[in-house]
């Protein structure tokens, strides 16, 4: 797999499909909005479909979806159970997507240095 730098801005960008090229966080918040259940050990094949699927299904205006659907659940009620688990899927998002892409990662130091940081964010930060 190919790793590709933006130069505008130095953010590592993988391949999800041919037309679409995603940033860690973008994939994290794609597989938070899946339908995988929250806690799934998946394979990197299984990450990688469902990050595809959710973007063949709802296109380039994914990641602003999800990032509204997020901020919606934010603003709910203590004890709603609207984002009630905002905070533990993106954990575990992150978790796939590290696991599924972080072996090309490690392949190349920019990139490694890249993915260390990715992981160091909090889940308020992917949002």
């Amino acid at each position: 797999m190919t790793i590709y730098k933006r130069l505008d801005d130095g953010l590592m960008m993988v391949p999800v499909r041919t037309e679409h090229r995603m940033s860690l966080r973008e994939l994290t918040l794609a597989l938070y909005h899946s339908n995988e259940e929250l806690g799934a050990e998946l394979s990197a094949r299984a990450v990688r479909k469902a990050v595809a699927d959710e973007l063949t299904y709802h296109g380039g205006e994914l990641i602003t979806k999800v990032t509204d659907y997020i901020a919606q659940g934010e603003e709910a009620e203590p004890g709603s159970l609207v984002g009630s688990d905002i905070v533990p899927r993106l954990e575990w998002a992150r978790r796939m997507i590290v696991k599924a892409y972080g072996p090309e990662f490690e392949r190349f130091p920019e990139a490694r240095v890249a993915l260390r940081a990715f992981e160091a964010l909090s889940p308020k930060d992917i949002a």
